[in-house]
């Protein structure tokens, strides 16, 4: 409840008039202003005992609810001296009620100085907004008034018929980082793409036909840059070839290793290398990478040609398929923009590093942080402040180099959660394979944070049953946010139920 007292001295009044008409103070303390179902009530105490008025002095208090464009007076209140208040219940025994006034008190000093004042009026709309004021005016026996401005009683009016909503409860929602394990040998691997030409019935490799010197010299950077490394062991080459879908499947397989071959038999002559450390391979058709192409362009009647392309048909089959769709203008689309992208040949260079301590892989974070293991990165983070840039940087660092590595893209999820970024750890906790209890109590944090409750309780339910020690009391937690936001819910309709039965 809001309560507002006002004092008023006369003595200190700027009007001359009420400096000679009061010997007193005149005390109002506002004690309800409030809407109850339909109606408004007003009860304010008036203490005047203090304010012995001359005896033909009268004042009058006016209570009003006053907004910007509405005024109501509520009855009006009259402290009279002695002779003034005689006058007056003179006058209202034959029916007339001077300055309107409702209510008559004495304040000669004879009769009790507290007054508890009460009022109610209809509820309308735009009392919403209006201020409880009181405004006074003094009147001496010569009928000459003074206006005198009362401080507002009150902004705000209490509305008694609504609920408070309770507090939003945010829970204390469990979550660990995974230590990696360490990687006892480095093993790693880079690919590079190579399109090159061969001269008709030929199959070794000319470098300085077509574009194959600046094809060869992507293989060459690739193979010294690991090679000049001096943390790594180059390990192993792989060629693997490729062929475009036209012709038939036996003649493309063919084609695709000795493609593979030349490009071996090339590199070990240029350096020198033994056979078993390179190693070649034909791949044939490469119809998955042209399904990818196919659906990433903007050729006419893809959908027709995803159709085929997408069948269990042989291969030779959907060719031909291919080859008649439209009188073969598609495919001869795909002949000109797309096949020469399967012609091609992928070099894989295998190689191992050598482990790093934390100041060592601080350094190499940022040009090679492929080399690093995923316990090597998670130690580097244990040297900065949680949650400052560099200590985010490097989760996403770690599932950015190891994307298919559940612990990487756990831990970036859990990184995610801090950040409350729900879209980040929705992203990769979507990559995670093995549904763990790690797993499961991680996707009860997503769930909350994107607002699903009952979805989230299932999920700390299976992590409690997996194992989870965090999922027991992320499990409670949840039982309080969904109770929480059920008593909000049921409150809100309360109020909206209230408010249309005051509308009527």
């Amino acid at each position: 409840m809001l309560l507002v007292s006002a004092v008023f001295l006369f003595g200190v009044s700027v009007s001359p008039v009420a400096a000679q008409t009061s010997k007193g103070v005149i005390k109002v303390e506002q004690k309800t202003y409030a809407l109850e179902v339909d109606s408004v009530y007003v009860n304010m105490d008036i203490f005047y005992d203090q304010a012995i008025l001359k005896s033909k002095t009268s004042v009058l208090l006016i209570p009003e609810l006053k907004s910007d464009n509405r005024t109501m007076e509520l009855p009006i209140v009259i402290v009279c001296g002695n002779n003034a208040y005689k006058s007056y219940k003179r006058m209202s025994s034959f029916g007339y009620t001077p300055y309107g006034a409702d209510i008559v008190l004495n304040a000669s000093g004879k009769t009790s100085g507290i007054y508890s004042y009460k009022a109610a009026v209809k509820y309308e709309p735009w009392m919403d907004n209006a201020e409880f004021t009181l405004r006074e005016e003094q009147c001496e026996c010569n009928g000459e008034s003074v206006p005198f401005a009362f401080d507002i009683l009150a902004k705000n009016m209490e509305n008694r018929n609504h609920k408070n909503v309770p507090a939003l409860y945010e829970p204390r929602l469990a979550y660990n980082y995974i230590i990696p394990e360490v990687e006892e040998i480095k093993r790693r691997s880079e690919n590079v793409t190579a399109y090159l030409n061969f001269y008709s019935g030929r199959w070794d490799i000319a470098p300085n036909y077509k574009e194959n010197s600046r094809e060869l010299v992507k293989i060459y950077k690739l193979i010294e840059s690991l090679e000049n490394y001096p943390d790594a062991t180059v390990t192993g080459i792989i060629i693997e070839g490729y062929a475009s879908p036209e012709g038939t499947a036996v003649s493309n397989q063919r084609l695709s290793e000795n493609r593979a071959e030349a490009v071996k038999n090339h590199l070990k002559s240029y350096y020198r290398f033994n056979d078993s450390f390179i190693t070649s391979r034909g791949l044939g058709e490469d119809w998955i990478t042209l399904d990818s192409l196919v659906s990433n362009s903007t050729i006419a009647q893809k959908s027709e040609l995803l159709s085929i392309i997408r069948s269990s048909e042989p291969f030779d089959t959907r060719d031909k398929q291919l080859l008649s769709l439209s009188g073969g203008a598609p495919y001869r689309q795909m002949l000109s923009d797309i096949y020469p992208l399967l012609r091609r040949v992928e070099c894989k260079v295998n190689y191992t590093v050598l482990p790093f301590s934390v100041e060592e892989g601080k350094k190499i974070i940022g040009t090679r942080p492929s080399s690093l293991s995923l316990n090597e990165m998670f130690l580097i983070s244990q040297t900065y402040v949680a949650g400052s840039k560099e200590f985010n940087e490097l989760f996403e660092t770690a599932a950015k180099v190891f994307p298919n590595s559940d612990v990487a893209n756990l831990n970036a999820a859990v990184n995610a959660f801090t950040r409350n970024d729900a879209q980040a750890a929705s992203e990769y906790m979507s990559r995670i394979t093995n549904q763990t209890a790690v797993y499961y109590n991680n996707m009860g944090v997503l769930s909350y944070l994107k607002g699903n409750f009952a979805e989230s309780a299932d999920y700390f339910a299976k992590a409690k049953a997996a194992g989870s020690s965090e999922a027991i009391g992320n499990s409670t937690e949840m039982e309080k946010v969904i109770s929480n936001r059920q008593a909000i819910y049921d409150t809100d309709k309360y109020n909206e139920a209230m408010k249309a039965r005051l509308n009527r």
